[in-house]
């Protein structure tokens, strides 16, 4: 049981990959704009993995997780 969830931790943080180069992008968009994040993540993503190994988190001006926008369907 505890190798089963050893495993699935480490494919879980293979899902974020690595930073991309297109953060040296934003780092130039952030001297002259406003820029906020919409992210699918989830609170044990950023706070295990996203603040710890990116660079994007401090370049932005603030951010909009799903988890915390409250959707509902009309349909």
């Amino acid at each position: 049981m505890l190798s089963e969830r050893i495993r699935f931790l480490h494919i879980w943080k293979l899902l974020l990959g690595d930073e991309r180069d297109t953060v040296n992008s934003l780092q130039k968009l952030s001297d002259n704009y406003s820029i906020w994040s919409l992210s699918n993540a989830n609170p044990k993503h950023i706070r295990d993995e996203i603040e710890k190994r990116y660079t994007f988190p401090n370049l932005v001006s603030g951010a909009t997780y799903s988890f915390n926008v409250d959707y509902v369907n009309h349909i």
